[in-house]
């Protein structure tokens, strides 16, 4: 029912980019593990130190998109670099948090999202399909899912989950007359991001 995903947005993380390859992988099934039973302070304790810097930096996300609601993604992720955010760093936030918060709806809703995404390298406009469990950013917004979809912080995590891609078209298409069942039989495929990052080897 949807066809491919094009959201022009950002980039990444070299913490994720230089990670070993099983890296975060393993630590988002830690995080899988820890976060039922485990507060945001507890899961940082309990896990490699890399992630208090890529929690650090999802705070001042947070903080940013909460009082600049209307503000479209690259005026974000300038005044994310403006806070001292590195530019890659500001990528994957501007990208990989809305897509994590955007599918705890959509998926709720039935839709059958991608483990993977297009990376479109704008240093040479080629593309490579990578798995988003590779991916720090993405792994801990996860994480943080349920620190934010609550009473008292609920309005933050819509305004976050709304400028998700897959959000949007799962939205369009309600309003185009889909019905809930329609959804329970949709996928969605890859998201495409772009970002100033290499190709990863093969």
């Amino acid at each position: 029912m949807f066809d491919w995903l094009k959201k022009k947005s950002q980039r990444f993380l070299k913490s994720s980019a230089n990670c070993a390859p099983g890296f975060v992988k393993e630590a988002e099934e830690r995080i899988r593990e820890l976060e039922e039973s485990c507060c945001r302070e507890e899961l940082l304790q309990r896990l490699h130190p890399v992630f208090r810097i890529v929690d650090a930096h999802f705070q001042i996300y947070i903080e940013v998109i909460s009082t600049n609601p209307t503000w479209d993604d690259n005026r974000i992720e300038e005044e994310l670099r403006q806070r001292g955010v590195e530019s890659s760093t500001a990528e994957e936030l501007v990208s990989f948090i809305p897509l994590a918060f955007g599918r705890e709806i959509v998926e709720q809703l039935g839709v059958k999202c991608s483990d993977t995404y297009i990376m479109h390298n704008l240093l040479d406009d080629s593309e490579q399909e990578l798995p988003l469990a590779m991916e720090l950013v993405y792994a801990w917004a996860k994480a943080m899912i349920g620190e934010y979809r609550n009473a008292e912080r609920n309005e933050i995590f819509k305004l976050i989950a709304s400028r998700s891609a897959e959000f949007d078209v799962v939205n369009n298409a309600l309003k185009s007359g889909a019905t809930t069942k329609d959804l329970k039989v949709s996928t969605i495929g890859p998201s495409v991001a772009y970002f100033h990052r290499a190709s990863s080897p093969r």
